[in-house]
């Protein structure tokens, strides 16, 4: 069974989600509060995305998945918005660093979940400058855990708690913990969808497709872990590893990097819209 890895920021935002997955608490003597059951792991790591990026790092390295890219990552929490309602609940298709201005779009398949561009900020705003859902966690947690898993397997999800005529000083924990507890069916459903997702990649061996490759072409190492995440993610979105070089290759440069390069544009043309 796929591993659940949960990444949030405070105790409140996680209580609904420990109650629903009856997640227990390690007795070992870790640096976060770590919690699991069943294949599902929740890490607290603490307010801010410098956090929530040693936290996901952290987890990743001590706890280890023998199918490492199939791992489902998942960074939960409360968040504002200028106008949406509070208790909505919204999923990133696009993540924006406020300090330095980078984006990541990650790849949301069969999704039910509205969508937002989430904006990750440093400090707590009431100003809302954009019609984005702004929180402080997103960035840090989703450029780390990409690095132990497939883009359609990490995901941020957002509940909001604050917007114009509800100032982020009102929230409170118990606030943050409600949010979440309502929205734990809608939670429910997309982690099943990503559990579905990593399974089919579980499943597949791209060993033969590889060696096929490996026989034709000379791959450095870091170019053989990208061609496996490659025909991971192949396999996520078109359910099959019918690959055919020569296909791919018409008229191309033959080697390996023009080889990765038209795999990934071609991933990327059928990857769902995230405009």
């Amino acid at each position: 069974t796929p591993v659940i890895n949960f990444v949030i920021a405070h105790k409140a935002e996680a209580s609904a989600i420990l109650q629903y997955w009856k997640l227990k608490k390690s007795n070992d003597t870790y640096p976060y509060p770590v919690y699991q059951n069943n294949g599902i792991r929740l890490i607290i790591s603490g307010s801010g995305k410098t956090q929530s990026a040693a936290a996901t790092s952290w987890l990743a390295a001590t706890h280890a998945s023998p199918q490492v890219h199939n791992t489902v990552w998942l960074n939960v929490g409360i968040a504002g918005h200028q106008s949406l309602s509070l208790g909505s609940t919204i999923i990133a298709n696009k993540l924006l660093d406020g300090a330095t201005e980078r984006y990541w779009f990650p790849t949301l398949i069969n999704n039910q979940l509205p969508q937002s561009t989430v904006c990750t900020i440093d400090v707590p705003t009431s100003a809302y400058p954009d019609s984005y859902t702004y929180e402080m966690e997103a960035t840090g947690f989703y450029q780390t855990a990409m690095r132990f898993s497939t883009t359609e397997l990490v995901h941020c999800i957002k509940v909001i708690s604050d917007n114009r005529q509800h100032a982020v000083d009102n929230v409170s924990a118990e606030m943050a913990k409600d949010l979440v507890s309502n929205n734990i069916q809608l939670i429910d459903q997309h982690v099943q969808t990503l559990q579905e997702l990593a399974s089919i990649c579980e499943q597949a061996d791209t060993q033969e497709i590889e060696d096929q490759l490996f026989k034709r072409f000379r791959f450095t190492v870091t170019q053989q872990h990208m061609l496996r995440r490659l025909l991971t993610r192949h396999l996520a979105l078109y359910g099959h590893l019918n690959i055919d070089a020569k296909e791919l290759l018409t008229g191309q440069n033959q080697n390996s990097k023009a080889l990765l390069k038209q795999l990934s544009l071609r991933i990327n043309q059928a990857s769902p819209d995230n405009s």
